[in-house]
């Protein structure tokens, strides 16, 4: 192809520019001839000239152009089809991008998950939207369409049990889901429920309970033991009442408590999100999803070993709350066993109230026909004598109808026991005892 220079080198110009430079030759050889024409004519000669050399650039100018735009248009021409080419090239480009996408998401979703277990509920939720409701007639539980999804390793079941939590009426539901014989079987709840892994204090081991509320009460129920069919005696439920607590005073009035809760259970500090599940969601990123969880999947050893340093301080801190609560009540019951002494004491200084009476500490005399017939010794420290012989004395109860005529005598009496006998007397009035038989011991000191 010949270049711009060879191209330009043989362009034609106009005749015009041909004509108009002979005619300027031309008038150039007359001016030489009359020199001596007068001024007015020679400026007009050369006006002439000066007219055709404008005229000959307009045309040259018109020309150049008309060139330009010609080759602004052909460069515009050779753009868009570049950017036709690049266009093609770049649908070419996303249709085959599209399909390797799509055969990669294909063969993706065929390749089974490593973990048997994790396939097998992958394999269940995938046809999830097709199933029945889980719900009997007479049951007011839509089946809903977002779930969040978890998997717990539970006591006697070789593979983690799937827990499918969604909300109702603002409340928490479960549906807890179990491989068996390599068949995923499912337990629906009807009633608001969740689970929650804790540390049962008394057996000293990681448990997830199912629990649920019931008139008044939270029960708590083994998650395993459930999903086994373990029922009866062996399905050890824990029932606590709600806000449930041992309370104690300590000598001031201060009020200390701790939750029975909180003397039962330990909730580990554990990540338990789960992973949203939708009945909708496109089964490759279903797959993708459980197939993660599966291998973030911690059994309860694993967390056993993640969380003890947490569970023993929290024993810990628990023993010492218990313990403070023990200080304190036995402080209150020391002051309470003091005061109860100091009162006595006070008691015991006015006497000894028997009955309606009161019998004072002091010497009673037995009086006959005038004469001493015995005599009884009262001390306020519990001590006494009777007719000289020692003996204890204690408020006690006599049928005292038996020894006596008299009827409708008072049951309630002092019993005052030496080394060989017991005597009985009760009060007839203020420091006045008697048998009703054989005489009155009356104060005399």
């Amino acid at each position: 192809m010949e270049n711009k220079d060879e191209m330009e080198n043989t362009r034609e110009f106009p005749k015009v520019e041909k004509n108009m430079i002979l005619e300027k030759n031309e008038v150039e050889e007359n001016d030489k001839k009359d020199l001596t024409k007068d001024d007015e004519n020679i400026n007009d000669e050369k006006d002439l000239p000066k007219d055709e050399e404008e005229i000959n650039d307009e045309v040259l100018n018109s020309y150049l152009k008309e060139e330009a735009l010609e080759l602004e248009g052909k460069k515009e021409n050779n753009k868009n089809n570049s950017v036709k080419k690049f266009l093609l090239i770049l649908l070419i480009v996303c249709v085959l991008g599209g399909l390797g996408f799509g055969l990669f998401k294909y063969f993706e979703s065929q390749k089974p998950i490593k973990q048997v277990w994790g396939n097998t509920y992958y394999e269940y939720l995938r046809d999830f939207k097709k199933k029945d409701s889980p719900y009997p007639d007479g049951v007011k539980i839509e089946k809903p369409d977002e779930y969040q999804l978890h998997f717990y390793d539970v006591k006697g079941s070789d593979d983690p049990v799937m827990v499918l939590d969604y909300q109702y009426n603002n409340e928490n539901y479960v549906n807890v889901y179990y491989i068996k014989d390599e068949i995923v079987n499912s337990i629906n709840y009807f009633d608001p429920a969740h689970v929650e892994l804790l540390y049962n204090i008394e057996s000293r081991e990681y448990i997830y309970y199912l629990i649920n509320d019931e008139d008044g009460m939270t029960v708590y129920s083994d998650l395993g033991k459930k999903v086994n069919d373990e029922v009866g005696d062996d399905l050890e439920e824990i029932t606590i009442e709600k806000d449930a607590k041992r309370e104690v005073k300590d000598v001031n009035g201060n009020v200390h408590s701790i939750s029975k809760f909180d003397e039962t259970f330990i909730k580990p500090e554990i990540k338990d999100d789960g992973i949203k599940f939708n009945i909708s969601e496109d089964p490759s990123e279903l797959k993708k999803e459980i197939a993660k969880e599966a291998d973030d999947f911690k059994d309860i050893k694993m967390i056993s070993n993640d969380t003890s340093n947490y569970v023993s301080k929290s024993l810990d801190e628990l023993v010492q709350k218990q313990k403070e609560l023990d200080n304190y009540a036995a402080e209150v019951k020391t002051k309470e066993e003091e005061e109860a002494k100091k009162k006595a004491e006070e008691e015991a200084k006015k006497g000894i109230k028997v009955g309606n009476y009161t019998i004072s500490y002091g010497t009673y005399k037995w009086m006959e026909d005038g004469q001493e017939a015995g005599v009884l010794v009262i001390n306020n420290d519990g001590s006494c004598k009777i007719d000289g012989k020692d003996c204890t004395y204690s408020i006690s109860s006599h049928d005292f109808a038996q020894d006596i005529s008299t009827a409708g005598h008072p049951k309630t009496c002092l019993a005052f026991k030496t080394s060989e006998y017991t005597t009985h007397l009760y009060p007839y009035r203020d420091n006045e005892l008697g048998d009703g038989d054989i005489g009155d011991y009356k104060l005399v000191n």
